[in-house]
């Protein structure tokens, strides 16, 4: 089933809704009314009430219309009892942000009613593009590119206040809790075809299904970079998170080892995890760090020196200066400045002069110089207003031929600046080393990976195109297996092999054309039969076609 539900919901429901202010039931009420206008909201409540002139529906059978997506905020003893309700609604989606509830119980319940189940234990979703803050988190992202799937709510809160802060968007961002259904796997999945979503940042504390885990996220990892920050590495803190979310840490080399297989790029620690993930809202992968070069822009010398060590550390390396570059700075810059990379403008450096390197560096042929990146630093002096400095490059640095990073040193005033640099695209850092590393260790798509979807050619293309379109005439939304298989044939993908029988005689005659194989028969309405012991496959068509936009 589909995560759409979850992530493009229609009509959520609140089960738990409460105008007490400081209770859950009220925080996540009033986050959802602020998508009312996109997404219908219901808010119920058996004792009644009201919330900013929304009165609540006394019990779910009260609900008007279809239910896409069901909030459980209600006490544990009593969540069991609502699921046959919800399923009655015509949901297809439970998120239990309630703790303590006995999980086999919920899952199975949720099985048999068709639920797909998020949590529980979890803080909710936040889906910025629609406007949806389905948890009880204060803060709200500005939409942006990358999704954050986290088994914290902790962790998910505080990305999401810093995204605020300082700009930075997000497609999705979904608290796991416990897992007790949807995974990690299952979210990878539906990533996948988000069109919004072109990067993913998981904050992991332990995966239940590996192979499953590691055959999604090395399919996703080929077009979509992801980013990981896996918390438990040692026996103690791993037991820390197993009280926390029942997650099993297990040992972590097996983590780096998988990580290091399917293309996942691992975070080294929390700033690098939030570095990243910064850099990837801002602009393009950067697929080779090893071979990328950089230029520094500093007002202060030495942190130029510092800068440079993180760029040959992180494995890049300083780009050189044209020869034209060169002498243009030379002629626009004191006698005193660097003449090199470092680009040191010297500690009296105002807006002026900023503006004026920042000039002669974009009429310069820099990719075609094999320069990456740019990173441009500032230290506060008594000589310059390093705000006003901030201004001027937000301005220079616009259109700029390779991306910009930057780190403006100092307090009160290097704040201000980062905030007007975030503004104008400019990820600011809060050290000059941060500034290179992010540059340099962009999380790349995993395009040389196994799973990479090959190109289609133009017959297969047109093939795919007369499947499509004759299950949409028949008024089908879904291929049959055999349709399905095509799909991935034409475009290169290696399936199961196929028949199709219309009778028990029919399907005989294939099967003894297939001597010593071992055989497995499907029964089902059209009379499938597979030369495999391999399960079936059904293919939406919207994943079909999002098959071919991938490739």
């Amino acid at each position: 089933m589909s995560l759409e539900t979850l992530f493009a919901p229609r009509h959520v429901v609140l089960l738990g809704a409460s105008s007490t202010a400081g209770r859950v039931g009220c925080i996540v009420a009033r986050n959802l009314l602020g998508a009312a206008g996109r997404v219908r909201v219901s808010l119920v409540n058996p004792k009644g009430g009201m919330l900013e002139g929304v009165p609540f529906i006394p019990f779910l059978k009260d609900v008007e219309s279809t239910v896409d997506l069901a909030i459980i905020a209600i006490p544990p003893q009593a969540v069991l009892a609502e699921i046959p309700n919800i399923a009655a609604t015509g949901a297809k989606t439970v998120l239990c942000l309630t703790a303590g509830v006995d999980k086999p119980k919920l899952l199975e319940a949720c099985k048999a009613h068709g639920l797909r189940l998020i949590g529980p234990n979890c803080l909710g979703v936040l889906v910025p593009g629609l406007g949806l803050n389905a948890s009880f988190g204060n803060d709200m992202p500005p939409a942006g590119s990358v999704a954050l799937i986290s088994q914290s709510g902790a962790v998910l809160t505080a990305m999401a206040a810093w995204g605020k802060q300082n700009q930075v968007g997000f497609s999705h961002l979904l608290s796991l809790g416990d897992m007790a259904d949807v995974d990690l796997a299952d979210v990878l999945a539906y990533l996948a075809f988000a069109p919004e979503c072109s990067s993913i940042a998981l904050y992991i504390e332990g995966i239940h299904d590996g192979n499953r885990f590691v055959t999604t996220a090395e399919a996703v990892a080929s077009h979509k970079p992801i980013i990981a920050l896996k918390s438990g590495r040692f026996s103690a803190s791993a037991a820390a998170a197993k009280s926390h979310t029942g997650a099993m840490a297990g040992v972590d080399a097996v983590y780096s080892a998988a990580f290091n297989k399917v293309g996942i790029q691992r975070a080294d620690d929390f700033d690098h995890f939030r570095d990243c993930i910064h850099s990837m809202s801002r602009f393009s992968p950067l697929p080779d760090a090893a071979r990328s070069k950089l230029l520094i822009l500093t007002n202060g010398g030495g942190f130029g020196v510092l800068a440079a060590d993180a760029v040959l550390e992180a494995g890049g390396s300083l780009a050189k200066l044209p020869a034209q570059a060169l002498a243009a700075l030379d002629d626009r810059l004191p006698v005193t400045w660097s003449r090199g990379n470092p680009i040191d403008i010297i500690g009296d450096a105002d807006a002026g002069r900023y503006t004026t390197a920042l000039d002669v560096l974009k009429k310069q042929d820099l990719r075609g110089n094999g320069v990456d990146g740019l990173v441009i630093l500032n230290v506060p002096t008594g000589v310059a207003d390093s705000t006003a400095s901030a201004e001027a490059v937000a301005v220079a640095a616009q259109d700029f031929p390779v991306p910009v990073t930057a780190s403006w040193l100092g307090g009160t005033a290097a704040s201000e600046a980062a905030l007007m640099l975030e503004a104008a695209g400019i990820p600011c850092f809060s050290s000059p080393e941060a500034a290179c590393v992010a540059a340099l260790r962009r999380p790349a798509a995993n395009g040389n990976g196994a799973s990479r979807i090959p190109p289609i050619d133009a017959a297969g293309a047109a093939a795919i195109a007369g499947i499509l379109a004759g299950a949409k005439q028949a008024g089908r939304v879904w291929l049959h297996e055999v349709e399905a298989k095509d799909v991935f044939r034409h475009a290169g993908i290696p399936t199961v092999e196929t028949e199709l029988a219309a009778t028990p005689q029919e399907a005989g005659e294939m099967a003894a054309k297939w001597p010593g194989e071992k055989l497995a028969v499907k029964i089902v309405a059209d009379g499938l039969l597979h030369k495999s012991d391999v399960g079936g496959v059904a293919l939406n068509l919207r994943d079909a076609a999002a098959v071919v936009a991938a490739a």
